[in-house]
């Protein structure tokens, strides 16, 4: 698991009458990911943030442990 993590984020809209739109680009992979609201790209962080949580307390130091 790694301890850092980089995104590049843009907002945009079209015009005052539309609503902010997001993109998530991770500068290692050049991945991409768009979003419709920028609430949707901060879940997206929390999400991948939980689940290497969740894999780094299934790893190898929970076996040490025991």
């Amino acid at each position: 698991m790694t301890n850092y993590h980089a995104y590049l984020i843009r907002l945009w809209r079209e015009d005052k009458q539309q609503p902010w739109r997001a993109e998530l680009v991770s500068p290692q992979s050049g991945e991409a990911r768009r979003f419709a609201t920028p609430q949707q790209a901060y879940a997206y962080l929390q999400q991948k943030l939980e689940q290497e949580r969740e894999r780094e307390e299934e790893g190898p130091s929970r076996s040490r442990s025991r």
